[in-house]
Protein backbone atom coordinates (compact mmCIF):
# COMPACT_ATOMS: atom_id res chain seq x y z
CA UNK A 1 0.00 0.00 0.00
CA UNK A 2 2.87 2.04 0.42
CA UNK A 3 4.59 1.71 -3.08
CA UNK A 4 4.53 3.83 -4.82
CA UNK A 5 3.86 6.44 -1.64
CA UNK A 6 0.37 7.51 -1.20
CA UNK A 7 0.16 11.24 0.09
CA UNK A 8 -2.11 10.11 3.39
CA UNK A 9 -1.40 6.45 3.87
CA UNK A 10 1.80 5.01 6.08
CA UNK A 11 2.58 1.40 7.33
CA UNK A 12 4.00 1.04 10.63
CA UNK A 13 6.61 -2.01 9.43
CA UNK A 14 8.03 -4.11 7.02
CA UNK A 15 5.80 -5.54 4.13
CA UNK A 16 6.26 -9.45 3.44
CA UNK A 17 8.74 -8.81 0.37
CA UNK A 18 11.13 -7.96 3.21
CA UNK A 19 10.38 -11.02 4.99
CA UNK A 20 11.30 -12.95 2.20
CA UNK A 21 14.07 -11.84 1.97
CA UNK A 22 15.13 -11.55 5.85
CA UNK A 23 14.01 -15.63 5.32
CA UNK A 24 16.07 -16.48 2.15
CA UNK A 25 19.07 -14.98 3.84
CA UNK A 26 18.68 -16.88 7.02
CA UNK A 27 18.43 -20.03 5.43
CA UNK A 28 21.80 -19.59 3.61
CA UNK A 29 23.69 -17.41 6.20
CA UNK A 30 22.39 -19.22 9.44
CA UNK A 31 20.63 -22.18 8.66
CA UNK A 32 23.86 -22.88 5.96
CA UNK A 33 21.42 -25.37 4.06
CA UNK A 34 23.14 -27.36 1.49
CA UNK A 35 21.57 -27.33 -1.50
CA UNK A 36 18.13 -25.99 -0.26
CA UNK A 37 15.18 -26.50 -2.53
CA UNK A 38 12.31 -23.16 -1.85
CA UNK A 39 8.77 -22.85 -2.46
CA UNK A 40 6.21 -20.61 -1.77
CA UNK A 41 2.25 -22.50 -0.59
CA UNK A 42 -0.39 -19.32 -0.72
CA UNK A 43 -3.55 -17.98 -1.44
CA UNK A 44 -4.02 -17.05 -4.89
CA UNK A 45 -3.91 -12.86 -3.77
CA UNK A 46 -1.28 -9.83 -4.76
CA UNK A 47 0.23 -9.78 -1.49
CA UNK A 48 1.28 -13.23 -2.14
CA UNK A 49 2.03 -12.81 -6.03
CA UNK A 50 4.34 -10.17 -5.28
CA UNK A 51 6.36 -12.18 -2.42
CA UNK A 52 6.54 -14.53 -4.94
CA UNK A 53 8.30 -12.27 -7.48
CA UNK A 54 10.88 -11.13 -4.75
CA UNK A 55 11.12 -14.95 -3.79
CA UNK A 56 12.31 -15.73 -7.23
CA UNK A 57 14.71 -12.65 -7.87
CA UNK A 58 16.48 -13.32 -4.23
CA UNK A 59 16.59 -16.75 -5.01
CA UNK A 60 19.03 -15.74 -8.33
CA UNK A 61 21.49 -13.94 -5.79
CA UNK A 62 21.59 -16.93 -3.53
CA UNK A 63 22.25 -20.31 -3.48
CA UNK A 64 18.86 -21.17 -3.48
CA UNK A 65 16.71 -23.11 -5.83
CA UNK A 66 13.66 -21.66 -6.44
CA UNK A 67 10.72 -24.84 -7.19
CA UNK A 68 7.29 -22.84 -7.88
CA UNK A 69 4.14 -22.47 -5.40
CA UNK A 70 1.69 -24.17 -4.43
CA UNK A 71 -2.09 -22.43 -4.39
CA UNK A 72 -4.10 -23.16 -0.88
CA UNK A 73 -7.43 -22.49 -1.68
CA UNK A 74 -8.81 -19.97 1.18
CA UNK A 75 -10.33 -21.94 4.25
CA UNK A 76 -8.94 -24.93 3.42
CA UNK A 77 -8.63 -27.69 6.30
CA UNK A 78 -6.54 -30.29 4.13
CA UNK A 79 -3.62 -29.63 1.99
CA UNK A 80 -2.93 -33.38 1.22
CA UNK A 81 -2.57 -32.26 -2.63
CA UNK A 82 -0.53 -29.45 -2.25
CA UNK A 83 2.19 -31.33 0.35
CA UNK A 84 2.43 -34.94 -2.26
CA UNK A 85 3.35 -31.50 -5.02
CA UNK A 86 5.95 -30.24 -2.72
CA UNK A 87 7.17 -33.74 -1.65
CA UNK A 88 7.43 -34.46 -5.41
CA UNK A 89 9.88 -31.44 -5.64
CA UNK A 90 11.98 -32.22 -3.34
CA UNK A 91 11.01 -28.87 -1.39
CA UNK A 92 13.18 -28.84 1.64
CA UNK A 93 12.09 -25.23 2.94
CA UNK A 94 8.50 -23.76 2.57
CA UNK A 95 7.22 -20.31 3.13
CA UNK A 96 3.53 -20.16 4.12
CA UNK A 97 1.63 -16.84 2.93
CA UNK A 98 -1.59 -17.46 4.22
CA UNK A 99 -3.45 -17.42 7.65
CA UNK A 100 -3.30 -19.39 10.99
CA UNK A 101 -5.67 -21.89 10.25
CA UNK A 102 -4.46 -22.73 6.82
CA UNK A 103 -0.75 -22.85 8.57
CA UNK A 104 -2.12 -25.49 10.69
CA UNK A 105 -3.98 -27.74 7.76
CA UNK A 106 -0.24 -27.48 6.03
CA UNK A 107 1.83 -28.63 9.04
CA UNK A 108 -0.96 -31.64 10.07
CA UNK A 109 -1.07 -32.27 6.15
CA UNK A 110 3.10 -32.65 6.28
CA UNK A 111 3.20 -34.36 9.45
CA UNK A 112 0.47 -36.83 8.09
CA UNK A 113 2.61 -38.00 4.79
CA UNK A 114 5.93 -37.98 6.71
CA UNK A 115 6.93 -34.65 4.91
CA UNK A 116 9.36 -32.90 7.16
CA UNK A 117 10.75 -29.43 5.61
CA UNK A 118 11.69 -26.45 7.40
CA UNK A 119 7.89 -24.60 7.51
CA UNK A 120 8.49 -20.21 7.96
CA UNK A 121 5.40 -18.45 8.14
CA UNK A 122 4.84 -14.24 7.40
CA UNK A 123 2.97 -11.99 10.00
CA UNK A 124 0.05 -12.97 8.74
CA UNK A 125 0.22 -16.92 9.50
CA UNK A 126 2.42 -17.82 12.08
CA UNK A 127 -0.16 -16.54 15.11
CA UNK A 128 1.45 -17.94 18.56
CA UNK A 129 -1.98 -20.26 18.23
CA UNK A 130 -0.72 -21.89 15.38
CA UNK A 131 2.16 -23.39 18.09
CA UNK A 132 -0.52 -24.60 20.63
CA UNK A 133 -3.04 -26.25 18.08
CA UNK A 134 -0.80 -27.61 15.53
CA UNK A 135 1.81 -29.24 18.39
CA UNK A 136 3.72 -32.12 17.16
CA UNK A 137 3.47 -30.91 13.83
CA UNK A 138 4.58 -27.62 14.55
CA UNK A 139 8.00 -28.45 16.21
CA UNK A 140 10.03 -27.36 13.05
CA UNK A 141 8.26 -24.26 12.45
CA UNK A 142 9.74 -20.59 12.45
CA UNK A 143 7.88 -17.44 11.37
CA UNK A 144 9.16 -14.01 10.56
CA UNK A 145 7.67 -10.37 11.23
CA UNK A 146 7.82 -6.96 11.68
CA UNK A 147 6.44 -6.88 15.34
CA UNK A 148 7.01 -8.57 18.65
CA UNK A 149 4.62 -10.63 20.74
CA UNK A 150 3.33 -10.36 24.16
CA UNK A 151 5.78 -12.63 25.36
CA UNK A 152 8.60 -10.71 24.23
CA UNK A 153 11.29 -10.07 26.83
CA UNK A 154 11.76 -6.37 26.22
CA UNK A 155 10.91 -2.95 26.93
CA UNK A 156 8.12 -2.08 24.54
CA UNK A 157 6.59 -5.10 25.60
CA UNK A 158 6.77 -4.43 29.40
CA UNK A 159 5.16 -1.13 29.08
CA UNK A 160 2.04 -2.50 26.66
CA UNK A 161 1.16 -4.93 29.36
CA UNK A 162 1.17 -2.53 32.11
CA UNK A 163 -0.98 -0.38 30.94
CA UNK A 164 -3.12 -3.19 29.59
CA UNK A 165 -3.46 -5.04 31.91
CA UNK A 166 -4.01 -1.79 33.97
CA UNK A 167 -7.49 -1.56 32.36
CA UNK A 168 -7.74 -5.31 31.39
CA UNK A 169 -6.74 -7.28 34.39
CA UNK A 170 -8.09 -10.39 33.55
CA UNK A 171 -6.91 -9.97 29.51
CA UNK A 172 -5.63 -13.08 27.56
CA UNK A 173 -2.10 -12.64 25.70
CA UNK A 174 -3.27 -10.55 23.05
CA UNK A 175 -1.87 -11.70 19.24
CA UNK A 176 0.24 -9.64 17.38
CA UNK A 177 -2.39 -7.58 15.85
CA UNK A 178 -2.81 -5.74 19.27
CA UNK A 179 1.00 -5.18 19.50
CA UNK A 180 1.14 -3.46 15.98
CA UNK A 181 -2.01 -1.34 16.89
CA UNK A 182 0.08 -0.20 20.17
CA UNK A 183 2.71 0.69 17.50
CA UNK A 184 0.33 2.48 15.26
CA UNK A 185 -0.40 4.25 18.08
CA UNK A 186 2.78 5.24 19.20
CA UNK A 187 3.32 7.13 15.89
CA UNK A 188 0.52 9.13 15.72
CA UNK A 189 1.40 10.32 19.01
CA UNK A 190 5.01 11.07 17.67
CA UNK A 191 3.34 12.80 14.61
CA UNK A 192 0.47 14.97 16.90
CA UNK A 193 3.34 16.11 18.79
CA UNK A 194 5.70 17.29 16.11
CA UNK A 195 2.52 18.86 14.59
CA UNK A 196 2.07 21.10 17.93
CA UNK A 197 -0.83 23.69 17.80
CA UNK A 198 -1.02 23.65 14.26
CA UNK A 199 -2.63 20.38 13.89
CA UNK A 200 -4.17 19.72 10.31
CA UNK A 201 -4.14 16.42 8.33
CA UNK A 202 -1.68 17.85 6.11
CA UNK A 203 0.94 19.08 8.95
CA UNK A 204 0.05 15.64 10.36
CA UNK A 205 1.25 13.79 7.74
CA UNK A 206 4.04 16.74 6.81
CA UNK A 207 5.22 15.99 10.31
CA UNK A 208 5.08 12.05 9.89
CA UNK A 209 7.94 12.78 7.27
CA UNK A 210 10.04 13.88 9.56
CA UNK A 211 10.97 10.95 11.97
CA UNK A 212 13.98 9.77 11.43
CA UNK A 213 15.05 6.26 13.29
CA UNK A 214 12.48 6.38 16.22
CA UNK A 215 13.64 4.03 18.66
CA UNK A 216 10.56 1.64 19.49
CA UNK A 217 12.31 0.26 22.70
CA UNK A 218 12.24 -3.35 20.90
CA UNK A 219 8.76 -3.76 19.79
CA UNK A 220 10.01 -3.24 15.85
CA UNK A 221 12.86 -1.84 14.39
CA UNK A 222 13.12 1.82 13.66
CA UNK A 223 10.70 3.87 12.55
CA UNK A 224 11.81 6.29 9.70
CA UNK A 225 9.66 8.35 7.06
CA UNK A 226 10.61 10.51 4.34
CA UNK A 227 8.30 12.42 1.47
CA UNK A 228 9.22 9.61 -0.61
CA UNK A 229 9.30 6.78 1.65
CA UNK A 230 6.06 6.07 4.25
CA UNK A 231 6.90 2.10 4.84
CA UNK A 232 8.02 2.17 8.45
CA UNK A 233 10.97 0.42 8.24
CA UNK A 234 12.42 -2.84 6.36
CA UNK A 235 13.03 -5.10 9.75
CA UNK A 236 11.82 -8.32 10.57
CA UNK A 237 13.00 -10.84 13.38
CA UNK A 238 13.14 -14.42 13.29
CA UNK A 239 10.90 -16.65 15.61
CA UNK A 240 10.20 -20.39 15.66
CA UNK A 241 7.64 -22.02 17.37
CA UNK A 242 8.49 -23.65 20.75
CA UNK A 243 5.70 -26.05 21.51
CA UNK A 244 5.81 -27.00 24.71
CA UNK A 245 5.53 -23.40 25.96
CA UNK A 246 2.46 -22.94 23.09
CA UNK A 247 3.96 -20.16 21.39
CA UNK A 248 6.77 -18.49 19.51
CA UNK A 249 10.24 -16.97 20.59
CA UNK A 250 12.51 -15.40 19.20
CA UNK A 251 16.01 -16.87 17.41
CA UNK A 252 17.29 -13.28 16.44
CA UNK A 253 17.28 -10.05 17.22
CA UNK A 254 15.66 -7.42 14.57
CA UNK A 255 17.35 -8.51 10.92
CA UNK A 256 17.05 -5.47 8.03
CA UNK A 257 16.31 -6.88 5.04
CA UNK A 258 18.78 -6.92 1.72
Amino acid sequence: MTDPVKRYIFSPGNDNRDEIKVIMNYIVENMKAKDPRFSIIAFDAEYAKSGIRVAEAKARELPITMVGREILPLGIIDATSQILAMKRKRVTHVFSITAPGSTVAVLRSAKSLNFSPIFFGSFHAFADEVASIAGPAARNTYGVGAFSSWFDDVEGIGKLKRVSLKYYPNIKPPNRYYVKGWISSMIVHEGIKRAGNNLTPDTFVNSLETIKDMDMKGLTGPISYSPTDHKGNDYARMYKADIEKGYFVPVTGWIKSK
